[in-house]
């Protein structure tokens, strides 16, 4: 089965490089595989935690939330920056 997760886990990542999904996506997938296997293998600790080190190793739960925070942040910051530049190119044909 761990064998199976890394191949997941693998594929997942050649298609977040390829730019097929973003970086938000899969550690979403990577996550709830992690919350998925925990509950399926309750009863069975070596399978848990054999297969969550490998599908979600040091990930901590808000790893993909923090990366989506960040693309908002940067979004905000380049439409505050681009408001600027066009309030100033306006606010210099008026005086004119």
């Amino acid at each position: 089965m761990t064998q199976e997760c890394a191949q997941i886990k693998r594929r997942l990542e050649n298609l977040m490089v390829r730019g097929e999904i973003s970086e938000y996506t899969y550690r979403m997938i990577i996550e709830l595989s992690g919350k998925v296997v925990e509950h399926i293998a309750e009863k069975y600790t070596s399978v848990r935690k054999g297969v969550n080190s490998v599908m979600v190793g040091g990930v901590i739960e808000t790893e993909a939330h923090r990366i989506l925070w960040k693309g908002i942040r940067q979004g905000r910051q380049e439409g505050w920056r681009k408001g600027q530049q066009e309030g100033w190119s306006k606010g210099r044909q008026e005086e004119r």
